[in-house]
């Protein structure tokens, strides 16, 4: 899984579980989470939009 998986997959929305999971090192994930919205304890959304019905569904 890359990082573009989730998004694609989760309407924009995932979680650091997931990237750990991919192999994803924690320095690797602080890295490419420090510019996104946090949403809840380790839930990133890409993007500044609001949070939808799909996207809300779409939480891990």
């Amino acid at each position: 899984m890359d990082f573009d998986a989730p998004r694609t997959l989760q309407h924009g929305v995932f979680a650091v579980w997931q990237l750990l999971a991919a192999g994803w090192s924690p320095a690797r994930i602080c890295h490419a989470t420090r510019n996104l919205r946090e949403v809840h304890e380790g839930v990133y959304v890409t993007g500044d939009a609001p949070l939808t019905g799909t996207r809300c569904a779409s939480k891990p």
